[in-house]
């Protein structure tokens, strides 16, 4: 495994970006809540909803705050799921989350420190069948827990050669899964596509074509293939074997991977190889799948990331059953999600870019813009990182107790509407009334202005505080030698509750302050009486 760890991979660093977004950055985004007494909050755990689905009773489930959340009152309280206070509950931040009823799965990731550094490490399934009871934990899949260098594995009435065997977790993360039953699909960048027939208990290697190939049977398995996640001596590129995403429809079973998107109609046995050079497709790294089923057709709408291939660009496509044929649909920085309302076959994209929609199946597109709080006005930020903005993680179309609900999951909150022009943003942060907690703090702290909280070229710090009754507030922040920085805020009226304000970073003259420590000051009013408080902010860029 060192040598494969040591290979330089074209995918390394954005695959890792990923999961550095989805899966950990409630700790750079906000302040982390204190969870080790409360296993029921009424906000939710974390501000990066890394994922999204809806089981039986109405129960809204996310990925976030190190775990995972279920809702059974559309928001109004959480119960959290972690590996630090739920049996058998797999370890690290959720990588992938399906819910079909009460039964559940969920992948981990947290990161192991090895001698090459601090690299991404698959933490196992873990599975419950009563909506979140009881657990049953599974270590992730590998091939052999001793290093050997090839090994076969049953394809049909053969069997192929596997190049080498994936031998530990590290670097071996589940990216996507999929159920039905006891069916059970993953896709691991370095642990490959796999299949269980047993809910778990053990799992199949799928082989998918190699990147010179667009199609696999067991009939037509042509000399030297072999299943393999590195390039071996030829230079021949195994892109196509590196699972990112996959669907399940029955026998129906799409996977994508960094070498385009492939279809199997039985069960992951034949594969048909879609990518770049070959259809409609808009780039070959296929981040997510979502398929549509409507009275007159079905769809199956795909992330198509650029990868390697000159002509290629990042986008959604789209995939006609009818006419067996794929098309872009819209050219956009990384779309993570899809949904689909079954009521109207709208299909909603979370993207980097913000959050899309479609009623003609991807030939015209509105944008919802920055979405605000309706009832506080505050927007939801962006968040920067090595591949540019990310907004939008996920999305999910869900009954609600009015009809019909969308819910979006970014970097800085979970948001839903009822009407898509009327948002409310449910928001994690630690509560100043709790006796453990400040009466006043900033987050994020330390605060990067041109990485964090990010709206059209500013990036933002949070003041969070609470008011008594209705009053009025002022807000200041002094540099070390405590001379005036800028008015946050000054007499401005605030009703009861929690309360945040927001800074963009600069100065009293429009400039972003220079790195260093600065002294906060927040003047309440309520009640007819005063109080200060103070709390310290360090800024570095």
């Amino acid at each position: 495994m060192s040598n494969f760890i040591l290979k330089r991979n074209r995918l390394l660093h954005t695959a890792g970006f990923v999961f550095l977004l989805v899966g950990m950055s409630v700790l750079a985004r906000g302040k982390p809540l204190d969870f080790t007494e409360m296993h029921t909050l009424d906000i939710p755990p974390g501000n990066s909803i890394g994922d999204m689905a809806f089981g039986s009773d109405s129960t809204l489930w996310i990925a976030a705050g190190g775990g995972i959340a279920k809702s059974e009152d559309f928001g109004e309280t959480w119960t959290v799921f972690r590996h630090d206070m739920t049996e058998n509950f797999p370890r690290g931040s959720a990588s992938a989350l399906q819910v079909n009823g009460d039964t559940v799965w969920v992948a981990t990731v947290f990161d192991s420190s090895v001698t090459e550094g601090d690299l991404s490490t698959g933490g196992g399934l873990g599975r419950s069948f009563d909506a979140g009871s009881t657990w049953t934990f599974i270590p992730q899949p590998v091939d052999t827990t001793s290093y050997v260098d090839t090994m076969y594995v049953a394809y049909g009435d053969t069997s192929v050669l596997l190049s080498p065997p994936t031998t530990t977790p590290i670097l071996n993360v589940t990216y996507d899964l999929a159920f039905e039953d006891s069916i059970v699909w993953i896709t691991s960048w370095g642990g490959g596509i796999r299949k269980s027939t047993d809910y778990g208990a053990t799992w199949q290697r799928i082989p998918t074509p190699m990147d010179n190939m667009d199609y696999l049977s067991p009939d037509n398995v042509p000399a030297g293939y072999s299943i393999k996640l590195r390039t071996d001596r030829s230079g021949a590129e195994v892109e196509n074997q590196k699972g990112f995403s996959v669907t399940l429809d029955g026998d129906d079973v799409w996977v994508g991977t960094s070498g385009g998107v492939n279809h199997s109609t039985d069960g992951g046995v034949t594969w048909r190889r879609y990518h770049y050079g070959n259809s409609g497709v808009s780039g070959n790294w296929i981040l997510a799948l979502r398929k549509q089923t409507t009275a007159n057709n079905e769809y199956l709408w795909a992330s198509t990331g650029q990868t390697f291939y000159q002509g290629e660009i990042s986008g959604i496509s789209v995939y006609d059953y009818d006419t067996g044929q794929w098309r872009t649909a819209k050219a956009v920085r990384f779309a993570n999600n899809f949904a689909v309302s079954p009521t109207t076959d709208a299909v909603y994209a979370a993207t980097d870019d913000g959050v899309f929609k479609t009623t003609d199946f991807g030939y015209s597109w509105e944008s919802f813009g920055t979405i605000y709080d309706a009832e506080t006005g505050e927007p939801v930020y962006g968040a920067s990182g090595s591949r540019g903005m990310l907004y939008a993680i996920s999305a999910l179309v869900s009954p609600s107790p009015g009809g019909e609900r969308i819910w979006i999951g970014t970097t800085d909150g979970l948001a839903y509407t009822d009407n898509e022009y009327e948002w409310h943003v449910l928001r994690s942060f630690s509560p100043t009334s709790h006796i453990k907690e400040a009466n006043f703090y900033a987050y994020p702290n330390p605060f990067s202005p041109s990485r964090h909280n990010q709206l059209e070229g500013d990036g933002y710090v949070r003041f969070q505080f609470d008011m008594m009754a209705p009053g009025t507030v002022t807000l200041q922040v002094y540099d070390f030698a405590m001379e005036k920085v800028a008015n946050v805020a000054i007499n401005e009226s605030k009703s009861e509750g929690y309360i945040s304000i927001s800074w963009n970073g600069k100065n009293l003259l429009g400039d972003i302050v220079v790195n260093g420590v600065y002294f906060c000051k927040i003047q309440i009013n309520e009640y007819g009486r005063k109080r200060t408080h103070w709390t310290k902010l360090l800024v570095i860029d």
